[in-house]
C-alpha cells in the first residue's frame, strides 16, 4: 500500500497546480492511479468519499508528469455589474475587462553552469545571449467601465446645488483603457498604454487622489486621451544571474518542475503530495477522513468528465459561508500530526446552523477543469449572480437593520490556460511610433 502525506497546501494545490492524470478512460470517465496504487475511475459524482479519492488520485499522479513545457499563457475575462440605491441616489456600475499573459523559455537547450567555478567571458556572454534570444514575454489588457447615477428630487432639495453637481459628474460616465507589454530586440521590453475617460470620471479620480489622472494631458471634446510609449532598454542581467538562470532552465528541461523546485529548497509536497510504501490503508487514515469532511463541507463535486477533461466544482451556499465566517471568527486552527493543519470545524465535519446568510441559497460558484492527458488546468471559473444577497446580508448584519442597498449585481471571472505551441506571441512595435526610454540611466 501507499500512504499519502497530506497538507492543506497539498489539497489546495489540486486546484491551482499542474497536476497529472495517469491515463484516460472513455468519453465520460477518466482512469487514474489512486493514492493506494490501484486504479480509480473518475465519473460525475457528488459523493464526498469518491470525490476525495479522485482529488487524491489526481494529486498523487503529479510526480509522474515528466513532460517539459516551454511556453505557458493565460487568458482572463472579467464581467461585473452592480445596481444600487442609497439615500436617494441610484447607481448603475458595470465593468468589463480582458487580459492575457504569455511567457516562453524557448525550445533551445540551455547549458548547466552549476559546476563552473570561474566562468569565462565567453561563457557569460553565451549565457546572456541564450536568455535574450529565447525568452519572450507578452501581456495585454483591455478594460471598460461605465457609471450612471441619478439623484431623487428629495435628495436634490436636501443637498441643493451640490446634488445637481454630483449627478452631472456621475451621469453617463465611461472609461476605456488598453495596455500592452512585450519583448522584442533581444529581450528589450516595450509598453504601450491608452486611456480615455469622460470629464466626470477624470474629475472624480483627481478629487479622490489629490493628483491629476493624466498629468499634462489636454481635453479633447470633453475627453482625455493619452498614448504612452516606453522603451525599457536592453536586458540588464548580472553575470551570476545569467549563469544561474541557465542552470535552472537546463535542470528543468532535463528533469521536471518538481525537481527544479526541490533544487531551490521548495517543499514540493505543497504542490503535489508525495508517497512512500507503508502497510497503512490511506483511505482509512485520519488525513483522508479529514479530507472527506472538508470536501463534504465545501460541497466539492466532480461535475463533468468529457473528452479527457475532468471538472471539479462547488456551489457556495449560505451554510458554507456561515461556517466559514464562524471558523474565521473563532480562529480555531489546530495541527493534526506533522503534515496537516485544518480547522476544528472541518476536521470534525461540524457546520453552523445560524448565521447571516440563508442556509440553502447559492451565493457563488467555482470550477476547475483539468486536462486528463497532461494533468494541467484548462479553465478556472469563479462567479456569483447574487451580489445582492451577499452585500445586503452583510450590511443587514453589520447595521442591525434590514439593508436593501444593492438591487442586483454579478461578478464572473474566467481563466483559460494555454501551453507550448498553443501560446502565440502576436504583439509587435507599432510602425511609425517613437518609444521614449524609461529608466534610461539604469538600463542603458
Amino acid at each position: 500500500m501507499k500512504k499519502l502525506f497530506l497538507s492543506m497546501g497539498a489539497i489546495a494545490g489540486v486546484a491551482v497546480s499542474a497536476l497529472t492524470l495517469a491515463s484516460c478512460g472513455g468519453n465520460n470517465e477518466a482512469v487514474v492511479t489512486g493514492a493506494d496504487g490501484k486504479e480509480v475511475k473518475i465519473v460525475v459524482t457528488d459523493d464526498a468519499t469518491e470525490v476525495s479519492k479522485a482529488l487524491l488520485a489526481v494529486a498523487s499522479s503529479a510526480a509522474s508528469n515528466k513532460e517539459t513545457y516551454y511556453s505557458v499563457g493565460v487568458d482572463a475575462s472579467l464581467d461585473a455589474s452592480v445596481k444600487a440605491d442609497y439615500m436617494g441616489a441610484s447607481f448603475d456600475l458595470s465593468a468589463n475587462a480582458t487580459a492575457s499573459v504569455y511567457g516562453t523559455i524557448g525550445k533551445n537547450n540551455y547549458t548547466d553552469y552549476s559546476a563552473v567555478e570561474e566562468p569565462t567571458e565567453a561563457q557569460i556572454t553565451a549565457a546572456k545571449n541564450a536568455i535574450s534570444s529565447n525568452v519572450d514575454l507578452e501581456a495585454k489588457a483591455n478594460a471598460e467601465v461605465t457609471l450612471n447615477a441619478t439623484f431623487s428630487d428629495e435628495m436634490k432639495s436636501q443637498m441643493g446645488e451640490a446634488a445637481t453637481q454630483y449627478e452631472a459628474a456621475f451621469k453617463n460616465q465611461k472609461l476605456t483603457a488598453s495596455a500592452a507589454a512585450f519583448t522584442e530586440d533581444n529581450l528589450t521590453m516595450y509598453t504601450e498604454a491608452n486611456l480615455e475617460c469622460t470629464q466626470g470620471i477624470y474629475d472624480f479620480v483627481t478629487m479622490m487622489s489629490g493628483k491629476e489622472l493624466i498629468p499634462g494631458a489636454e481635453a479633447q471634446d470633453g475627453k482625455y486621451k493619452v498614448d504612452m510609449y516606453y522603451n525599457l532598454g536592453e536586458a540588464n542581467i548580472k553575470d551570476e544571474d545569467a549563469l544561474q538562470i541557465n542552470s535552472l532552465l537546463a535542470a528543468y528541461q532535463t528533469n521536471d518542475l518538481n525537481a527544479v523546485l526541490a533544487m531551490l529548497g521548495v517543499d514540493t509536497s505543497v504542490i503535489a503530495p508525495t508517497t512512500e510504501t507503508t502497510t497503512v490503508n490511506v483511505y482509512e487514515s485520519d488525513e483522508f477522513k479529514a479530507l472527506v469532511a472538508g470536501v463534504q463541507m465545501l460541497g466539492v463535486k466532480v461535475s463533468d468528465v468529457k473528452n479527457g477533461d475532468v471538472t471539479f466544482s462547488l456551489d457556495a451556499k449560505g451554510s458554507l459561508l456561515n461556517t466559514a465566517m464562524s471558523i474565521i471568527n473563532s480562529k480555531q486552527i489546530v495541527p493534526h500530526g506533522d503534515q496537516i493543519a485544518i480547522t476544528t470545524a472541518m476536521y470534525n465535519g461540524a457546520t453552523t446552523t445560524t448565521g447571516i446568510f440563508d442556509e440553502d441559497t447559492v451565493y457563488a460558484s467555482a470550477s476547475l477543469k483539468i486536462g486528463a492527458a497532461t494533468g494541467l488546468p484548462k479553465n478556472i471559473t469563479i462567479g456569483t449572480e447574487n451580489i445582492k444577497g451577499i452585500v445586503n446580508a452583510y450590511l443587514g448584519a453589520s447595521t442591525s437593520e434590514s439593508a436593501e442597498i444593492v438591487k442586483s449585481g454579478s461578478i464572473n471571472l474566467s481563466l483559460d490556460f494555454k501551453y507550448n505551441d498553443d501560446v502565440k506571441f502576436t504583439k509587435t512595435k507599432t510602425a511609425g511610433k517613437t518609444y521614449v526610454a524609461l529608466f534610461e540611466n539604469e538600463l542603458k
